[in-house]
């Protein structure tokens, strides 16, 4: 795979030629590349993780690698080899150098070192060698150093940071209540649609909270109550602010979530009231104005982040009271489903 945190201070070619071509050497194995000009999304990933097996081929073990300095000016080089149709390590080694000429004299012996960890009897659990944080001069003195520890569980970098954009449509209930004076009590239903800015931080492996805001736009009719069957069209816009506790499990090609949370509404200006006489505008309150939500969503990988698909339900706590001359109250439940995509901005 590419290496992490090669730039323009250093020769990223030649480091990782060094690197491909020491593996060439190495009895009973050669080097598959994996092209960034095909996968460009390969760019963001984590090398301490391991890849996703439709990078890899028919290749029994993948290397990653990451290059980086001290607060010391060093360089470090680290490499990790999996077991590509597990996803096990097999082994992880670092070495610390003064300049681009000592790491590419001692990387041909990290890569050697590293390969003769692979256990004889490939059918064995594969087990974790703890690494050890070594000079490039070290990694010649300690072949044949070896510390043999259970596999280590494979986990994402924790605490990464993300924003996002979704969009979509949902199914609305709006509950009236028996014994209203100008509406006929029950249930009204509509459709609408809705758009939210979200951001959300990754606490844990299995943790993350979402804070989003939305935008809604509503239409809806209640039947008056003096039996005609004349309706009048309601039109709020509201904004709300979901606080969302996810429990995200990780798969190969996605991750699902599933969440719940509160969230507080707003009514954005004033309800337009469409009457079979007279079109008018009057303020409306939601007392108290919050609600709960349920959902899960599904996230797949693509380039510097994930495309989202949500499902959710909602429900108001509090009421809704509009003040028109035909005074109108309700409870507002949602149903919905949208698209999105989310950035990763910060990972450690």
């Amino acid at each position: 795979m590419p290496f992490a945190g090669l730039d323009d201070t250093i020769d990223p070619i030649q480091f990782y030629d060094t690197v491909v071509a020491e593996v060439n050497n190495q009895d009973g194995y050669y080097p598959q590349t994996i092209s960034v000009a095909e996968y460009p999304e390969i760019l963001y990933m984590s090398p301490d993780l391991s890849p996703n097996t439709k990078y890899l081929g028919d290749s029994k073990y993948v290397l990653t690698g990451e290059f980086y300095f001290d607060t010391e000016d060093l360089q470090h080089f680290q490499l990790w080899l999996w077991n590509s149709s597990t996803g096990s390590l097999v082994y992880t080694d670092e070495m610390v150098s003064e300049d681009d000429e000592e790491s590419l004299t001692y990387i041909p012996m990290l890569v050697s070192w590293i390969f003769s960890q692979i256990p004889p009897n490939e059918d064995l659990v594969m087990i974790d060698m703890t690494p050890k944080t070594q000079t490039a001069t070290e990694v010649t003195t300690n072949v044949g150093d070896v510390l043999e520890k259970p596999v280590e569980e494979n986990k994402r970098p924790l605490g990464r940071l993300y924003l996002g954009l979704r969009g979509g449509a949902t199914f609305n209930t709006y509950s009236i209540p028996q014994g209203t004076r100008t509406y006929e009590g029950g249930l009204s239903r509509s459709f609408s649609y809705g758009a939210a800015l979200l951001a959300e931080f990754r606490i844990m492996r299995f943790l993350s909270l979402r804070l989003e805001a939305v935008f809604s736009q509503d239409t809806f009719k209640a039947v008056e109550s003096d039996g005609d069957g004349t309706y009048n069209k309601f039109k709020p816009m509201t904004l709300s602010f979901p606080l969302l506790i996810k429990m995200p499990i990780e798969f190969d090609a996605f991750d699902l979530s599933i969440y719940t949370g509160l969230y507080g509404v707003l009514p954005l200006g004033k309800i337009n009231v469409q009457t079979s006489s007279s079109d008018g505008n009057y303020n409306y309150t939601i007392d108290p104005p919050f609600g709960v939500s349920f959902g899960m969503d599904l996230g797949f990988p693509l380039g510097p982040g994930s495309l989202l698909f949500d499902m959710r339900y909602n429900r108001d706590l509090g009421v809704t009271n509009v003040q028109s001359i035909n005074r109108l109250q309700y409870t507002l439940e949602r149903i919905g489903l949208s698209l999105g995509y989310k950035f990763l901005l910060w990972k450690y």
